[in-house]
């Protein structure tokens, strides 16, 4: 893979939040070619989803895409450029997934509110106008207490 580098000075298995505090530690004393290796779609490890009630959730999903691309960072982002954290982060177009066995859904959300309301319409035909608009609803929600933090 092109984004690949033939040496690193530490190489971390495992993305989890041991993993990324290791990398962390590292870089503050010094050490900036660093490689992890995550064998999820995202980083986390085991803080990445939970059960409940037979649905699964996808937890530190919300705080690692609040990272945006370097020209535009968000909220994440612009702590871990404060904290001097520079780590080329790798966009997933498609990183969440609505999986009810009972239903016999299983679709793959694509970036984009949109997109992903789309993408549920697909699963279950109909529900594209309310899906969109509780997506909206969250963003405005999400906005707004962006703004209040």
């Amino acid at each position: 893979m092109d984004f690949y580098k033939p040496h690193y000075d530490v190489v971390i298995i495992g993305g989890g939040l041991a993993g990324m505090a290791s990398a962390l530690q590292l870089q503050a004393k010094g050490v900036k070619d660093i490689l992890i290796l995550e064998k999820h779609n995202m980083p986390g490890g085991l803080a990445t989803d939970y059960v409940r009630n037979g649905f699964e959730m996808e937890a530190s999903l919300h705080e690692m895409m609040s990272i945006g691309p370097k020209n535009a960072r968000l909220k994440v982002g612009r702590f871990f450029d404060e904290m001097g954290v520079d780590v080329n982060w790798l966009p997933v177009p498609e990183p969440y997934r609505v999986v009810v066995p009972k239903a016999e859904i299983d679709a793959v959300l694509h970036d984009g509110y949109e997109q992903a309301a789309r993408d549920v319409d697909k699963a279950c035909p109909g529900t594209f106008e309310k899906v969109y608009e509780l997506l909206k609803l969250c963003r405005r929600v999400y906005d707004s207490m962006d703004t209040i933090g």
